[in-house]
């Protein structure tokens, strides 16, 4: 029996052996609060507005983890593609060299990442079903150009069905300013907003069944290189729950997720105008069976990894 399972919802890693990447943040070079996790907030039943106070206030969290590198993230070798398994297509699944967190890359553009990043080898998946677990799981999201345009991305499985992420979430950047705080410049600080659908979990699990997120990326592209910084979110949730027994978070609710970006650590003088941005997430779960359609909920950044963590607690 084939086994599969698509992720969807943004990242890197410790044992890369690949020639571009270094590991930052510890050393001074990348800056964890270049990009910022200020609020998640319950999306309004009544009028699809944001209508909660951020579940997380007065709090707010630099990025978990991130890495700098010299080069470009975009390109066909690091985008996801589709690829063959024992005679069934997939597609932006998270499999091993398959996108740039994934360890994707040719001989002509070597990989940046070995998909370990951000995560622990242990929790790779096994798409092939055949004892060997080396899948990341990192689903592309969405792509912005310099206009800060979005292009958002799909998931397929050849059988199963595709879904378009576009219809199940929204990703803007606004707001933005250059170092000075000017808003006529080049864009340098932005605001970055990710909102699930009203109506996105009962939509989704009517369809796939329910799955969830555990990590989301974001990757910046400016001046002579980019810069990846992950949001682990079981330790985000962790800790919130920790300090406020009391939270109303839970995964059976859609979020809408926001904070700040910059290009401080990409620009010779502090800062550069943005080139592109590109957003990752990654799914933890385990594969399931083709004949069982319980493929991602593509986007229960909404469930985030509540389900996760409940798991952890429970074990």
């Amino acid at each position: 029996m084939k086994r599969w399972f698509i992720a969807i919802v943004s990242v890197l890693m410790a044992y890369s052996q690949i020639g571009h990447a270094k590991v930052i943040g510890s050393d001074g070079s990348c800056d964890l609060g270049s990009v910022t996790l200020d609020s998640i907030r319950a999306i309004s039943f009544v009028d699809g507005l944001p209508a909660d106070p951020s579940l997380i206030a007065p709090r707010s969290y630099d990025s978990s983890s991130c890495i700098g590198n010299e080069g470009n993230d975009d390109g066909a070798a690091y985008q996801p593609f589709v690829e063959e398994i024992d005679g069934i297509e997939y597609y932006n699944v998270g499999l091993e060299g398959n996108g740039l967190l994934n360890g994707g890359g040719t001989e002509k553009k070597p990989a940046f990442f070995d998909g370990s990043e951000f995560i622990d080898p242990e929790d790779y998946q096994d798409f092939a079903d055949d004892g060997t677990f080396t899948d990341p799981g990192w689903i592309h999201l969405a792509h912005f150009n310099g206009a800060l345009e979005a292009t958002y991305d799909s998931v397929s499985i050849e059988g199963v069905g595709s879904l378009n992420i576009g219809d199940l979430l929204t990703i803007t950047i606004d707001q933005c300013t250059d170092k000075d705080g000017e808003t006529d410049g080049e864009n340098a600080i932005c605001n970055w907003t990710l909102t699930t659908k009203l109506d996105i979990i009962q939509d989704v699990q009517a369809i796939l069944g329910e799955a969830t997120f555990d990590h989301l990326a974001i990757s910046i592209k400016a001046a002579n290189g980019f810069t990846v910084y992950d949001f682990d979110f079981n330790d985000i949730f962790a800790q919130e729950l920790s300090a406020n027994p009391g939270s109303t978070l839970n995964f059976l609710t859609p979020y809408e997720l926001s904070g700040t970006l910059s290009t401080a650590d990409l620009g010779r003088n502090g800062f550069a105008g943005i080139s592109h941005i590109n957003f990752w997430a990654r799914d933890p779960s385990e594969p399931a069976d083709v004949s069982e359609p319980r493929t991602v909920l593509v986007f229960a950044l909404v469930l985030l990894a509540l389900a996760g963590l409940s798991r952890r607690m429970q074990a």
